[in-house]
């Protein structure tokens, strides 16, 4: 669930192409934004449940993480992510390289407090965790599981 006083605002940052998904039948990827994309959502009111209403990128569920990490402000759209049981959160580029206080932040506040870390650089993933995540990632590093 979402923090309470947490909104999009102008970010329509997970409609802009920096997330892969298929709506409507319309793939969106990095570099291909969504088709129903305009200056705000043309289908607002129609879209889908699975991802625009179900996805809630981390700035909007997590109080803990701040005002100028919310991905139109930092370049970089952060998401929670769960496989295996296994959590992280990670850190996707938006068209530009992930910016060093982003990443200093990662390391400083979640690693800090437990948490693994996935971040993109230069559309590389790279990680930095416990074993278990550690051999989540390596799995989706080999190809034996489909990437998050």
């Amino acid at each position: 669930m979402a923090v309470d006083d947490r909104k999009c605002g102008e970010c329509t940052a997970c409609c802009q192409g920096w997330l892969s998904a298929t709506i409507h039948g319309k793939s969106m990827y990095p570099g291909k934004p969504c088709h129903f994309l305009g200056n705000n959502c043309t289908i607002y009111k129609s879209r889908p449940h699975d991802p625009c209403v179900t996805y809630k990128c981390a700035y909007l569920l997590s109080k803990d993480i701040p005002e100028w990490l919310r991905p139109d402000r930092c370049g970089a759209i952060l998401t929670w992510r769960e496989k295996d049981g296994v959590k992280w959160v990670e850190a996707q580029e938006m068209g530009k390289r992930l910016d060093s206080r982003v990443l200093s932040w990662l390391f400083i506040e979640m690693r800090g407090k437990g948490v693994n870390i996935r971040w993109m650089i230069d559309g590389a993933w790279n990680w930095f965790g416990d074993t278990a995540f550690g051999a989540v990632m390596n799995a989706i590093d080999k190809g034996i599981e489909k990437n998050v």
